[in-house]
C-alpha cells in the first residue's frame, strides 16, 4: 500500500517528518530538563529525579505495547493526531502543579501519548514507502529525529541554566501543538476500512520475527546510552570540556551523513555490507573514546559512533517490517521501539554501576565489547546468510 511507487518525498512525507520533529523535541526537552526541575524546584534527591524522568519512558512503552497491534484499525494518521492532541492537553498540566506524585502521573500519561504518536507516524511513513526505497526513505525521514535530538536538548538545557523552567513547559506545549497540527493535515486513512475487516498474523509470530533485530538494537544501544548520559562529566574529568561541548554536534552531523549517504545504498546492497563494517567501526570508536589521548580524538569517535548509530536505527525498522503485510507492520515497529526504549533505561544504570569501579574511561572501553556483542548477535541471527538458511528450511 505504498502511495507513490519509488517516490520518497511527498507532501504527506514532509508533514509526517515535521510532526515527528516536533514530538521528538518534546521528548528530548522533557527528558533533559525534568531531573533538574525535580531537584531545583521540587527539592527531590537525584534518585527521585531519575524516577520522575523515567516514568515518561514507562508510559511510552505501555502505549506502544497496548496499541501496537491496533494502529491500522484506528488508522495511523488519526491515531497520531489524537495522541498528540491529547499530549498537548497533558503538557498544559505541567504548568499547574509542583507536586511530585502529580508530576509522575502527568509524565506517565504524557509518555503514553508520545509512544503511540511516534509509533503511528513511523507506521504511516513505512507503509507509504515502496520496499525498494524503504531504507533510503526511512534514512531521510529520521533526519527529523536527528535535528530534534540536537534542538530539544540545546533549548531545554539553555533554559535550565537560566532557571526558566516554566518556559521549558511552554516549549513542550508549543511543540506538541505543532506536531498535532502537522498530523491533522496528513489526510484520511484510506486503508482503514479495508484493514479493519481483516485479522493480523498474530502477536507471537511477529515477535519471533522481530526479536533478533530488536535484541541487536537493545544491546547496541545499551552500549551507546552511556555516551549520551556521561560524556559531560567525562569531559570535565579529562579537562576537555570544550570538545565534549561540541561532541553531539559532530555526532549529529555524522547521523545526517549516514542517513543521506549510507542509507541511500542500503536498498541496493542490503543490510550486511552496511551494518557489519559500521558496527565494527563503532566498537573502534568506543575504544578511541575510552582512550581519548587528545581532544580531537573525542570528535573523531563522535563521528564514527554517529555513523553506526543512525544506520542501525534506520535499518532496524526496515528489517523489522520486511515481508510483512501492512496490518502487521505496526506491531513489528512497536516491538523494535520497545526494545529501543528499554535500552535507555538499562544503559544508564549499567554505566553508572560500571563507572564506579572502572571509571568513565574504563567503562567506555568495556562498552566497546558490548558493541561487539551486538555485532555477534547480528551475525548469528540477522545476517543474510542466516535469513537465506531460514527461508530454505521454510
Amino acid at each position: 500500500m505504498s502511495t507513490g511507487g519509488n517516490r520518497i518525498v511527498t507532501g504527506r512525507f514532509v508533514l509526517a517528518a515535521a510532526s515527528c520533529f516536533f514530538m521528538t523535541v518534546v521528548f528530548f526537552a522533557h527528558f533533559s530538563s525534568i531531573p533538574s526541575y525535580s531537584i531545583t524546584v521540587l527539592g527531590t534527591d537525584a534518585t527521585m529525579a531519575g524516577f520522575v524522568a523515567g516514568i515518561f519512558i514507562v508510559g511510552d512503552i505501555a502505549g506502544r505495547l497496548l496499541l501496537g497491534g491496533c494502529v491500522w484499525r484506528f488508522g495511523p494518521n488519526r491515531l497520531c493526531f489524537l495522541s498528540m492532541a491529547g499530549g498537548t492537553a497533558v503538557s498544559a498540566l505541567y504548568l499547574l502543579t509542583e507536586n511530585v506524585p502529580a508530576l509522575c502521573a502527568i509524565g506517565l500519561v504524557h509518555g503514553f501519548t508520545y509512544g503511540v504518536a511516534e509509533l503511528a507516524v513511523f507506521a504511516r511513513v513505512t507503509a507509504d514507502l515502496s520496499p525498494s526505497v524503504r531504507g533510503k526513505g526511512l534514512g531521510f525521514f529520521t533526519l527529523s529525529y536527528s535535528l530534534a535530538s540536537a534542538v530539544g536538548p540545546l533549548l531545554s538545557i539553555h533554559l535550565v541554566n537560566t532557571g526558566l523552567f516554566r518556559e521549558i513547559f511552554l516549549l513542550g506545549l508549543a511543540s506538541s501543538a505543532a506536531s498535532a497540527a502537522c498530523a491533522l493535515f496528513l489526510g484520511k486513512d484510506a486503508e482503514r476500512g479495508q484493514i479493519r475487516k481483516t485479522q493480523t498474523s498474530g502477536y507471537l509470530p511477529i515477535v519471533r520475527k522481530t526479536l533478533p533485530i530488536s535484541a541487536v538494537m537493545l544491546i547496541f544501544l545499551v552500549s551507546y546510552s552511556g555516551v549520551l548520559t556521561f560524556i559531560a562529566p567525562y569531559g570535565i574529568e579529562l579537562g576537555m570540556e570544550t570538545y565534549t561541548a561540541v561532541f553531539f554536534v559532530v555526532l549529529s552531523a555524522a547521523t545526517v551523513v549516514s542517513r543521506i549517504g549510507i542509507m541511500g545504498k542500503f536498498d541496493t546492497v542490503g543490510p550486511d555490507p552496511v551494518l557489519i563494517p559500521l558496527m565494527a567501526l563503532y566498537a573502534a570508536g568506543m575504544l578511541l573514546l575510552g582512550a581519548a589521548p587528545f581532544g580531537e580524538a573525542l570528535l573523531v569517535s563522535a563521528f564514527v559512533i554517529g555513523l553506526a548509530l543512525a544506520a542501525l536505527g534506520s535499518a532496524g525498522n526496515v528489517m523489522a517490517v520486511e515481508g510483512l503485510d501492512i496490518r502487521d507492520q505496526g506491531m513489528a515497529l512497536a516491538v523494535v521501539q520497545v526494545f529501543i526504549d528499554l535500552s535507555y533505561i538499562i544503559g544508564p544504570v549499567a554505566y553508572g554501576y560500571a563507572s564506579e569501579s572502572l571509571g568513565y574511561s574504563g567503562c567506555y572501553t568495556a562498552m566497546a565489547a558490548v558493541g561487539l556483542a551486538s555485532l555477534a548477535v547480528y551475525l548469528l541471527f540477522c545476517s543474510g546468510l542466516v535469513r537465506r538458511r531460514t527461508d530454505s528450511v521454510a
